[in-house]
């Protein structure tokens, strides 16, 4: 996620703070969980974080829908 925002810039670092908090809590949720799980429970574990992922693609696509703005219609140029 600190590499995703790209060379630094006041209005991108303005939430830098949320991105270090979202790193902190992945990391203390997920590496407890990964060591301690049984291998026989392995594909339940990834299914878990498979679908934890996905759900956060749904959450950011749907705030980027919501926060969008414009009135254009999108058109294609060949």
């Amino acid at each position: 996620m600190a590499l995703a925002i790209g060379p630094p810039s006041s209005a991108r670092l303005s939430h830098i703070w949320l991105i270090v908090i979202a790193m902190v809590i992945g990391v203390v949720i997920a590496v407890p969980v990964a060591r301690l799980v049984k291998m026989t429970a392995m594909p339940q574990l990834v299914a878990i974080f498979n679908g934890v992922g996905g759900g956060a693609a749904a959450l950011v696509s749907i705030t980027e829908f919501i926060g969008t703005d414009t009135k254009q219609v999108a058109t294609y140029r060949s």
